[in-house]
């Protein structure tokens, strides 16, 4: 859980990659969902809900931020909404329903915690076989926010833009974040996910 981005070329050689197999094109979806949607959590996607979607943007409280109420709004790009539609439904008229269907609505928290442990351990199980197929340094779900954050600030995204697409309430703790990752310059990914 080092706090990294995935080097340039490595995650060239990421977004280059075919899925294969079931279980490396849901991974391969799943980490491009995460930075289609400005590097947003795992738990934050699973939790989303048909009332998420806002005009052109999704909306969410960060999870791990619940308690300061980090609201995030990211763009809801037309690569957002294929990949929910591919595993799961968009249904504007049931605003309660979640979109992906690994949560159900009277799931208790212990039973949500269990579910997002199962869709973590299956996605970086599938980062892993993509990183040896592709030789390059593993990563994880956790490093996708990092790439995320790595490419925004290269790419002259200023930084109060980008702390509110990460859902700080501080410019200093995105300012720090930046700090923290240890690559050089990424990609221009954006071909990758309009």
């Amino acid at each position: 859980r080092s706090k990294r981005a995935v080097e340039i070329n490595d995650w060239q050689k990421f977004l280059s990659y075919s899925p294969q197999t079931d279980l490396t094109h849901f991974a391969y979806d799943f980490v491009m969902l995460s930075f289609a949607m400005c590097g947003a959590n795992i738990a934050d996607i699973l939790s989303l809900k048909n009332r998420s979607i806002i005009n052109n943007q999704i909306h969410f409280t960060r999870e791990k931020t619940e308690r300061v109420d980090t609201n995030v709004g990211v763009p809801f790009s037309d690569y957002v909404k294929k990949l929910l539609k591919k595993y799961g439904a968009i249904n504007h008229k049931n605003p309660d329903a979640y979109i992906l269907p690994f949560y159900r609505e009277n799931m208790t928290d212990k039973q949500q915690a269990s579910k997002r442990s199962d869709v973590l351990k299956r996605i970086n199980k599938g980062i892993r076989i993509i990183c040896k197929e592709i030789d390059i340094e593993p990563f994880t779900t956790y490093n996708i926010r990092h790439t995320f954050a790595a490419n925004a600030a290269e790419h002259s995204i200023p930084v109060e833009q980008l702390m509110l697409l990460l859902g700080h309430k501080n410019i200093k703790t995105t300012q720090t974040y930046l700090k923290s990752i240890t690559n050089g310059l990424m990609l221009k990914t954006t071909d990758y996910i309009s």
